[in-house]
């Protein structure tokens, strides 16, 4: 499954809470982030709630429950169809189960499945692996695209973070970042600029967190405390990633 962080602009969160994928630079919203990770639309959810008697029927329940066309179960002959189909009387049009899902609830089978698998509810089973197969290669389709799209452009026209490619580049990578940071023992918020170690080229997956790893530790190291300068690193902990570049060197 992607990895989506809060997204900070110039320190501070984003006013539309949106979230970004450290790996690709991918951002999304805060409705696309619930989707994902709950496998349902915040719109299903205020219906669901309203359905199970948690809520009242607000303005999302009602607007939701509009779009939703009628479905009843089809009879063939008397009897329950056995694929447990459903039908619109209106309009005549069949749909299988797992739609009527999609429609009433907002989510695929699928991704309820492996909702309930982050939430620790069920174990990790068939529909939730495949499932997470199937999120790993849309990740994976994405970063293959962005590297494709990388090597088009010219590098020595690029700019990375706040210095110019030199121009006869010596083919190294480094990682550069600015982190946010919040101090437990006095409860401030500060951000800081990390490095890491040049590498021959850009890293992705495991290698990538080690790089970030190493950037963070640098920030961390060039914060003091906030209020007398003195430096503890027990005292910070990472609070978000404002952004990432790559420099090339």
């Amino acid at each position: 499954m992607p990895t989506y962080e809060p997204l900070y602009i110039n320190g501070k969160r984003d006013k539309a809470r949106r979230y970004v994928n450290p790996s690709t630079g991918e951002i999304i919203s805060r409705r696309q982030y619930i989707k994902i990770t709950e496998g349902v639309s915040p719109e299903s959810k205020a219906y669901a709630r309203y359905l199970a008697g948690k809520a009242p029927k607000g303005v999302t329940a009602r607007k939701y429950e509009q779009r939703i066309p009628t479905y009843e179960p089809l009879y063939v002959d008397g009897k329950r169809d056995k694929a447990r189909r459903f039908i619109n009387p209106s309009t005549g049009e069949i749909i299988s189960r797992r739609q009527h899902i999609k429609i009433t609830e907002g989510a695929s089978p699928e991704s309820k499945a492996y909702a309930r698998y982050l939430a620790g509810k069920t174990p990790k089973g068939i529909t939730a692996r495949k499932y997470e197969k199937r999120l790993k290669r849309k990740e994976e389709k994405e970063r293959k695209q962005k590297r494709k799209e990388e090597r088009k452009s010219e590098v020595i026209k690029e700019k990375w973070g706040w210095k110019e490619v030199p121009k006869e580049p010596r083919g190294y990578y480094q990682l550069q970042g600015r982190y946010r940071f919040r101090n437990t023992r006095t409860g401030g918020f500060a951000s800081a600029t990390g490095y890491s170690t040049a590498t021959s080229t850009k890293r992705y997956g495991a290698e990538l967190q080690i790089l970030r790893s190493q950037a963070i530790n640098h920030a961390m190291g060039r914060l003091g405390d906030v209020q007398s300068g003195t430096f503890s690193s027990g005292e910070w902990v990472l609070e978000g990633i404002e952004y990432e570049v790559w420099l090339k060197w």
